[in-house]
Parts: structure tokens; C-alpha cells; sequence
């Protein structure tokens, strides 16, 4: 019969092949657990027992033997556990009938987990024979002969057959090696029907090529494994549609193919050969090959059967290849999410045992995951009780949703129970996500939210301040400027002026202290170097913050023991601010009849720069600890209620912060152990030009000056003793006025007597005035005497000198102050007075001014100021006026001073047409600028406009006389005796 006359039959699914394969391994197929109960029965047409599959699943395998069976069997199952073994025995029942069981045992995750067990009627198969056989059997032309004889070698035959078809299916239940596997059955096969060579080819559609993929061959047989790899077919040829239409194509004699058919099988010498489709999944996966390769050969009906049951064995294994290859795909898909997942992922059983912990966030809590898996939640330490507490909730309410903390990570969790098919609880699951970051962010963002509320606050009560620090000098003003203009007392008239004049410059201090903040704020706050003399600028701190001392009656100290030779550069006005501030604060907080100092120090870093360090104490209220971090921000004190008993804006620590910075240094608190507070700062100093100091208009005989230092404060004796010896003078101190009388009484008896004592004013018990009298009437002229006090030296200056006092010195004292006073008093002269302190009279007679400004009260205040000069003023009431009397008249005027805010025509843009009208002395003549607008960026403003100069307002009178009197008269002072 020719291949065209099969019958074209397709493969059915996957669970058709395996009962076909059962069909022929036996009469019953069992699988068993481990204790032996049916998980899986197949009953085979031909069996006898009455029994069907449905009745023995789920029940133990003793239900399908007889009684008397029970013990040989399951001791055959219970030693029958080893992998590789294979254990048989025979047994008749209940009815007489001769069996034959066959048990492997069957493993999973490499653990035992019960039997495959084939059972065979041996009796009915020897009286039926071949009788089955012969309802399949199909005429394959002369080649398939006629095979109903029931002799013993055809029964004998179907046995073997059954037992190769029991042992496929035993190797094939077991993957784990599939290329042993798949090799250890081609073998089987091959070896049973004595061929050449079984191979098993697989389809790759997308090439169109057919590719060995497994291969076993004869010894005299040559493989062909390597050389069949891509073999091309066409998908319309008939071999190709053969494969995927008939249940298998078998060719007796390749000799008798067509020539093109016959090529490839010549090729590889093939004489005969049987080719069986094999799908999987309903696909066409490749083909099973059977090659004769010695002769040609007759497939007989018992062969070609055979090799269908083995083609559905290979359907079927490959069909569980590709399942577990798809499982353990999502198991690896699965287990990567897992190990991947962002948080963390567990699972717990029944029995609280950790089975699976997994996820990201694991490594960064430092947890070792391989300490978790398999541990029991019972077992863990007090920081998982929170865990096993919301674990067993879990198991007892259902799904629950925490925050737990890990070694200080915050997690957020959620778990839920896990149930089988049939609904019962197997576990729980749980994952958690790591919020730590956000818990973070959260708080930070709690923080901020705080901070602006307290800013908000803050601000608030600053502008409350500031309403009150602004409106209390603007008071006394304006009550100082009534009284004063309802009275003819002069003396009162003069003590309003005098009140009106400090709170004017309270008033100006409050503002230089908005506007400083208003540029910090900005970011337009800068530093500006100069070179000055530093003793010179300690002197006008000093001078400032006087006032305040002497009216609480304070003791201020300068510890300041060296004198400083070179000019010292950096920024004057900023460094003297930050100074006069903390001196202000330590007044205004020290309560009266305190202490403060002043210590200076520098340290020098290299040749060109030193590190100026500068602290000031005091013994007032201090600062509490809580309150240290605040105490540097814009806009805020403290305590608040220091506002409403000390006053102050809040801003003065503010700035010096930001001073301190930009000058490359840092300002800091401590509290002193016994009271009050010492504030510390420092800056970097570069040094200039050296100090030019005359030479004495005599020769100093330091033997003979004999000095004694006066004072109950051991600082002031300290310091004085300090710099007296840094001035090589001999030197002793007292500390109280009754031991400086009895020194001096001793020095003189000694012969060697006091010729110059500092003393100071208020001691407790005998002060320095009584103090004075009683050393006059023991030393007489010989002794001078200099007062030292920060009071004011005109209310004591009569009973001084009555006392016998020859100079006053102001405290706190510097070394130079000092020294002067030394060679002043012992008739020596160290320095030449300096001509600033010397009074001034400008005489510009002759001269013109043009000055420019809006505001009425403005222009009547520089009027009366240059009145004294005898300089002739010109006025304008805005920029373009000013522009048009200066180009009528052009060479009249000597100098300029404009305004910058001005109706009409600002003072820039005049100032830039006045410099461009092309008028004589256009270009040069100078111009000053004279405006409120004091930021560094304005006054460049002026600058780059084409002004020479700049004066701020409100004005100081000082600074004015001395710009005008370099461009009027290039000195524009006199003597104090010129006229």
C-alpha cells in the first residue's frame, strides 16, 4: 500500500498521546504519593477489575489489592525509594489471575514524594495473545505481511514491547538531565528494533531548516549529528506535507523512491527508514527518524504500532519539557521580581515559618536575609515582636496595613492571607516599602513648614519692634522740639537739643540697620577695604559706647596688650559696626554697676596677614542653650521679652554674622561659668603702611619714671601693669586707695618714690579724689596724678584739681593713649598732636557753589552750615534747573553738590548732560554727589555718571567741610588761632 492510501489521521492533544502510551504500558497506571494514596489512575481498555479510575483516586492503593496482597506490596513500595530504582514483582489475586506490578519511585524538588506503578494481567494476556494487534493492523503493500499467529515468540514479543514501552515511560518521568534522557530512549529504541540509527529532528520554521537535535547510532553506523544541522526543505514538497498529515511515513526500499526523493536517504546511506511527526502543543514540533542503513527492511504492523507509542512518549515528554521550561521561565521571572522588587517581599506558612524574604531594601537595612529564610518568627529577638504581633492579627483578622522599624529603616506593610484551590489558609504574604526617605523628606518638610511659620513670626514681631524702636526716638523728637520752641530758657533749649540730637542718632542707627539688613537680604551686602590707623578706630568705639557706661555706672576694660605699628586693611566701618554692637548689647544687658571687656588679640598668619581675634564679656543675663541657634538669625532676639524690657531690633547680630563672613571669619557665643556672656569673633587682617611716630623731643630716662596703677578691678591692673612693661617703664599696682598710700609712703621712705600714679576714680572705701589728697600731703608736687574714670571729667573737673589731680584720662585706656599721657605728664612728647583734633575754620570767600535739591529743609541746613565760609550758593530745586543755570553760566561755579532723587530731571541724568553740554569745564568740574541712596551700587551709580564724589545723608558735617575744602582750597582749614 502506498504512503497515500494511510490514514491521514492528525494527532489528538497532549492527554490523547499519554493515554495511548498507557493503553499499551499496561492494563493499570497509578501514581502514589508518599503515603501511598492514588493521586492519578489510568485504566486500560483491556482490563478486567471492575473498578474504575474515578472509584480508586484518592483512596490508598490497598483498596485496588486483595487483602492477602497488602503486606508484599507495600513492603515492595516502602523499600522501593532510591532514585535510580526499578523494582518488580509478581502476585495472584483474589480471582486467581496472574499479575505483574512494576514501582519507580517519583521525586520532586529532589525530594521523595511517592510512585509510578504499572500493574499487568499476565493471565488474560496469555490467553488473548495477539487479538488486539489485529483490529489495528493497516496493509503496507507486499513490505506488511499478515501477523494474527498466537504463538509463544509473538506473545513473548508483545511482552518485550510492553516492558520497552513501561521503561520509556519510567526514564521519560524523569527531566532532570533531558540530553541523558532523551538519549538513554533513542537507544532503547534502537537498540530494541536493531536499526542503525534513531534520530530525532527539529522543526525551525522561520529558516525553513530541520536540525538534529538528538541522535543515536549503531557502532558500525557513521552519526550524522554534525553534519544535519540546517538541513532546508520546502514547505510545499510532499515529504514536508506528508510529515504534517500522516501518522508516520515508512519506506521499505529507498532504492525504489523517486530520484529527487531518493538523493538525501543515498547520501547518508539509508536503505529504509520510518518517519513519525511529533507535535507539541498542537504544533508541529520536528519528527522521530528510524534508519536501516545495512539493507532494506519490512516495517511490520507490531513495529510501526511500537513507534507510534514511543513518538507519543517523546509528544509527551517534550509537552513536559516545555511546560517546566515555561514554569521554571515564570519562576525565574517570577524570583527576579522578587529579588527585585523595590521593598520587601516574605512569606510565612501556617506554622509562622519564614519561607521567603526577598526585595531591594533588605540590603540597606543590614539584615541578613539568609538568617530570616526557614527562621520561625518565634525564634527571633524583641525587635520582631511587632511583626509577630501583625502576623498572627493577620492569621486571625485578615489583611492588615502598619509601619514597622527595621535597624531604623521605616517600613510600610501589608499582608494578607494566601489559600489553596479549595479555599483553605496556606500562608501569608506580606510586602513593604521602604519610606524612610520619605519619613524624612516629611519631617524635613514639617521643619521647613515650622521654620516659616516661625519666620512668619518672627517678621511679625519685628515689625512690631520696629514700630516701637522707630516711633520712641521720633517721640522724643518731636516732644524735645515742642518743649524746646515754648521755651526761653537756654539752658533747657540746649538740653532738648542735645536729647533731640541722640535720639536723632538712634533714630539714623535703626535705619543703617533695615537697610544693611535689606541688603544681606539682597545679596548686595559687601566689603569694602581700606587702610586706617586701628588704635585710631578703637578710640571712636570707644568713644561711643562710653555714654552708655558711665550712665549705668559700669566698668569697661580693654585688654589690649599690644600696640599696633602698621596700618591695618580691611573694611573700618564694618569692623568698628560689629564692635560698637556687641559692645552695645553687653551694655544694654549687663545690668548697672557691671563688668565688660574688651580683649584684642591678633595672631598673625604670614608676613602680609593676621587673624584678628576680638571677644567681649560681660556679666549680664546670658543666653540659655536652647536659645544660642536663634540668636544669629535675621530678625529675631533671643527671648522676645528681651525686647520689650532691653529694646533693639533684632538685627544688630544678624549683620555682624554676615560682617564676619564676608571678612573670612566667623562670630560664636559662650557662656561664661560665672554669668553673662562672651561673644567672640574673628576676621582676617591684612597689614599696611607702618605707622609713622615722631621721635621724643628729649631723651627718655625710663629709671627715673616710677609708676603706680590705682583701680579695684584686677583687670584694669593687669592690663596697665601689661603695657607699662611692653613700654620697658617700672611699674606697680594697688587695689584700693588705702594700699596706694601706703606704697607710696613706703617708696618714698625707700627713696625711690612714685613720680606718676593712675588712679582710679570710684573705689569702695577711699576713692580717688580722697585717695589723691592723702598721697599730695605725703609725696607734695613730687607725685602727678592722673584720673582714670568713664565719668564725664566736666562734672568732677573742679574738686579734681582741687584734690590735686594734673590730668584726666578717659577709660577704658590704650596703649598709646597711655603712653602720650606718660610723656605729657613727665613733660616728654611722643606724638604730635594731631591737627584733626584741632578746631577748623573754612574761609572760601570768592567762591560759588551750585547746589541742587528738592527739599526745601535740605538746602536751609547747608545755607546756615556754609554761611560761616563767606562762599556764594546758588540754588535749584531739581535737576533741570540746574542743568540750565549751569550753562548760563558756566565758569562761575567752582564746585557742585547734586542730589540724586529729583523731580523733572534726576541728578544723573543732569550730571551726565551737564558733562556733555560741551561748556567750558564741562569735563572737569567737580561734582558730588549728596543723597540718601548709600549702597555701594549707588554710589558706583554716581561714579559712572561722571560725578568725583559722594556724601550721604543725613549729612555729617565733618565729612562735608572736608570734601568741599580739598576742591575749594585744597586744605581749607586754619589754625585755631586764624581769623
Amino acid at each position: 500500500m502506498s504512503t497515500a492510501d494511510q490514514n491521514p489521521q492528525r494527532c489528538g492533544p497532549a492527554e490523547q498521546k499519554l493515554s495511548a502510551y498507557l493503553e499499551i504500558a499496561g492494563d493499570w497506571a497509578f501514581e502514589l504519593d508518599a503515603a501511598a494514596t492514588i493521586t492519578f489512575c489510568h485504566k486500560s481498555a483491556a482490563a478486567t477489575y471492575a473498578f474504575t479510575p474515578e472509584e480508586l483516586t484518592g483512596r490508598s492503593f490497598e483498596a485496588f489489592l486483595s487483602p492477602r496482597n497488602h503486606r508484599k506490596v507495600l513492603d515492595l513500595l516502602r523499600t522501593c525509594r532510591d532514585e535510580s530504582a526499578r523494582c518488580r514483582t509478581t502476585y495472584i489475586d483474589g480471582s486467581g489471575c496472574h499479575i505483574e506490578l512494576e514501582a519507580m519511585p517519583r521525586f520532586e524538588d529532589s525530594r521523595f514524594a511517592g510512585h509510578y506503578v504499572l500493574v499487568r494481567n499476565l493471565s488474560q494476556r496469555l490467553s488473548t495473545g495477539w487479538s488486539r494487534a489485529d483490529s489495528s493492523r493497516m496493509e503496507m503493500g507486499e513490505s506488511l505481511q499478515a501477523d494474527d499467529a498466537r504463538s509463544d515468540s509473538a506473545l513473548q514479543l508483545q511482552l518485550h514491547q510492553q516492558e520497552l514501552v513501561a521503561n520509556l515511560w519510567m526514564t521519560f518521568s524523569s527531566l532532570d538531565e533531558i540530553d541523558v534522557v532523551f538519549g538513554q530512549a533513542l537507544r532503547m529504541v534502537g537498540q530494541f528494533l536493531d536499526v542503525d540509527r534513531v534520530s530525532l529532528f527539529r522543526d525551525d520554521g522561520e529558516d525553513m531548516t530541520f536540525n538534529c537535535a538528538y541522535e543515536w547510532c549503531s557502532d558500525h553506523t557513521v552519526p550524522m549529528l554534525g553534519g544535519a544541522q540546517g538541513v532546508p526543505y520546502d514547505s510545499r514538497q510532499d515529504s514536508y506535507l506528508q510529515l504534517l498529515t500522516l501518522p508516520y511515513v515508512a519506506v521499505n526500499d529507498t532504492s525504489q523512491l523517486r530520484t529527487e526523493e531518493r538523493k538525501k536517504p543515498e547520501a547518508l546511506g539509508i536503505r529504509a527508514f520510518v518517519n513519525l511527526p511529533v507535535f507539541v502543543e498542537d504544533g508541529f514540533w520536528g519528527y522521530l527518524g528510524i534508519d536501516a542503513c545495512r539493507e532494506k527492511r519490512v516495517w511490520t504492523v507490531s513495529e510501526i504500532n511500537l513507534l507510534q507509542t514511543v513518538g507519543g512518549i517523546i509528544q509527551s515528554a517534550l509537552e513536559k519539557q516545555r511546560m517546566e521550561g515555561a514554569i521554571m521561565e515564570a519562576y525565574t521571572k517570577l524570583g527576579a521580581i522578587v529579588k527585585n522588587y523595590p521593598g520587601i517581599i516574605w512569606y510565612l506558612d501556617n506554622s509562622y515559618t519564614l519561607t521567603l524574604c526577598e526585595g531591594l531594601a533588605l540590603a540597606g537595612t543590614g539584615v541578613d536575609i539568609g538568617s530570616l529564610e526557614g527562621a520561625n518568627l518565634s525564634d527571633l529577638g524583641t525587635m520582631e515582636m511587632d511583626f509577630f504581633a501583625k502576623a498572627k492579627a493577620t492569621f486571625e483578622e485578615g489583611p492588615q496595613s502598619y509601619t514597622l522599624e527595621v535597624a531604623g529603616f521605616y517600613m510600610t506593610c501589608s499582608t494578607n492571607l494566601l489559600r489553596d484551590p479549595t479555599g483553605n489558609v496556606i500562608g501569608q504574604v506580606g510586602i513593604a516599602q521602604d519610606i524612610t526617605e520619605i519619613r524624612r523628606m516629611q519631617k524635613d518638610l514639617e521643619r521647613a513648614i515650622e521654620e516659616a511659620e516661625r519666620a512668619s513670626r518672627a517678621k511679625s514681631e519685628f515689625l512690631s519692634r520696629m514700630s516701637h524702636e522707630i516711633r520712641t526716638p521720633m517721640n522724643a523728637i518731636i516732644g524735645m522740639n515742642s518743649i524746646a520752641r515754648k521755651s526761653n530758657d537756654l539752658e533747657r533749649i540746649r538740653y532738648c537739643l542735645e536729647k533731640i540730637e541722640n535720639a536723632s542718632k538712634q533714630l539714623l542707627g535703626l535705619i543703617n540697620d533695615i537697610l544693611d539688613m535689606s541688603k544681606i537680604e539682597s545679596g548686595k551686602f559687601e566689603i569694602t577695604d581700606n587702610e586706617f590707623d586701628f588704635e585710631k578706630m578703637l578710640q571712636n568705639v570707644c568713644n561711643v559706647v562710653n555714654v552708655k557706661v558711665e550712665e549705668k555706672q559700669q566698668n569697661f576694660t580693654i585688654d589690649f596688650d599690644d600696640v599696633f605699628l602698621s596700618y591695618v586693611v580691611c573694611d573700618e566701618l564694618r569692623l568698628s559696626q560689629v564692635m560698637i554692637n556687641l559692645l552695645t548689647n553687653a551694655v544694654k544687658f549687663t545690668p548697672e554697676h557691671g563688668d565688660i571687656t574688651l580683649k584684642i588679640r591678633h595672631q598673625d598668619l604670614d608676613e602680609e596677614q593676621s587673624t584678628l581675634h576680638v571677644e567681649v564679656w560681660d556679666t549680664g543675663i546670658g543666653v540659655d542653650e536652647d536659645q544660642k541657634s536663634r540668636l544669629f538669625r535675621s530678625f529675631e532676639q533671643a527671648d522676645g521679652s528681651t525686647t520689650r524690657k532691653f529694646g533693639g531690633t533684632g538685627l544688630g547680630l544678624a549683620i555682624c554674622k554676615r560682617i564676619c563672613t564676608l571678612m573670612g571669619g566667623d562670630i560664636w557665643l559662650e557662656n561664661r561659668e560665672e554669668g553673662g556672656s562672651r561673644f567672640i569673633f574673628e576676621v582676617t587682617i591684612r597689614w599696611g603702611g607702618e605707622l609713622v611716630r615722631e621721635v621724643p623731643v628729649k631723651n627718655i630716662d625710663t629709671e627715673k619714671i616710677h609708676i603706680l596703677t590705682v583701680d579695684d578691678h584686677e583687670d584694669v591692673r593687669i592690663y596697665f601693669g601689661n603695657i607699662l612693661q611692653g613700654f620697658a617703664l617700672r611699674s606697680e599696682t594697688a587695689a584700693s586707695g588705702e594700699e596706694a598710700v601706703a606704697k607710696v609712703r613706703r617708696a618714698k621712705d625707700e627713696g625711690d618714690p612714685f613720680n606718676l600714679i593712675f588712679l582710679d576714680w570710684k573705689m569702695p572705701g577711699m576713692d580717688g579724689l580722697e585717695t589723691t589728697r592723702r598721697i599730695k600731703e605725703i609725696a607734695g608736687g613730687d607725685a602727678k596724678v592722673v584720673l582714670i574714670s568713664v565719668a564725664d571729667w566736666s562734672e568732677i573737673e573742679a574738686e579734681a584739681i582741687g584734690s590735686g589731680v594734673s590730668r584726666f584720662l578717659p577709660k577704658p585706656v590704650l596703649p598709646s593713649q597711655l603712653f602720650n599721657t606718660i610723656m605729657e605728664t613727665m613733660e616728654y612728647s611722643m606724638f604730635s598732636e594731631d591737627p584733626a583734633y584741632e578746631q577748623k575754620v573754612y574761609q572760601w570767600r570768592g567762591r560759588h557753589i551750585l547746589i541742587a535739591e528738592d527739599i526745601e529743609i535740605n538746602r536751609e541746613i547747608l545755607l546756615s552750615i556754609l554761611e560761616e565760609t563767606g562762599v556764594d550758593v546758588d540754588c535749584a530745586v531739581n535737576g533741570l534747573e540746574a542743568l540750565e543755570l549751569y550753562r548760563a553760566a558756566p565758569e562761575k561755579y567752582d564746585l557742585i553738590l547734586m542730589d540724586i532723587q529729583m523731580p523733572e530731571l534726576d541728578g544723573l541724568a543732569a550730571t551726565t548732560r551737564i558733562r556733555d553740554s560741551g561748556k567750558p569745564r564741562s569735563a572737569t568740574i567737580p561734582i558730588i554727589a549728596m543723597t540718601a541712596n548709600a549702597f555701594k551700587e549707588d554710589i558706583e551709580q554716581c561714579l559712572a555718571a561722571g560725578m568725583n564724589d559722594h556724601i550721604a545723608k543725613p549729612i555729617n558735617l565733618e565729612e562735608l567741610m572736608t570734601k568741599l575744602s580739598e576742591v575749594l582750597d585744597g586744605e581749607g582749614q586754619t589754625g585755631k588761632n586764624s581769623p
